[in-house]
């Protein structure tokens, strides 16, 4: 998609992502890679969709979707996503924010909440 945009657009990837940024805000994207039992990811899985946290950073949780793990989807559009590998003892914990302080809080968030699990 990005190889066909910029084909048909005409300009640089930088214009494109600042055309982005500027028609839809900034958003700083993070993930890290968490050593986790894999016989507890499911437990973890059902208790986060039955009692996902009040708010992400400052912004309250409007949404929460489970269909690949669980996202937490907040007003500000800013996001964190909890996904068990399947297949090893690792847990995947994505995060979007406006910012990369922010992004880097999130997936703080996200270590925390695993922890209750342990």
């Amino acid at each position: 998609m990005l190889l066909e945009m910029l084909a048909t657009e005409r300009v640089p990837l930088n214009k494109l992502i600042g055309d982005l940024e500027r028609e839809y805000g900034r958003h700083r994207y993070g993930r890290i890679d968490t050593h986790f039992p894999l016989e507890k990811c499911a437990g973890l899985m059902d208790r986060l969709k039955q009692n996902p946290p009040d708010k992400l950073l400052r912004s309250p949780v409007t949404d929460v979707k489970s269909f690949d793990g669980v996202k937490f989807i907040a007003r500000d559009s800013s996001w964190l996503m909890l996904r068990g590998s399947g297949t090893e003892p690792i847990l995947r914990i994505y995060a979007e924010a406006k910012s990369d302080a922010d992004a880097q809080r999130l997936l703080k968030l996200g270590v925390k909440l695993t922890q209750l699990e342990r």
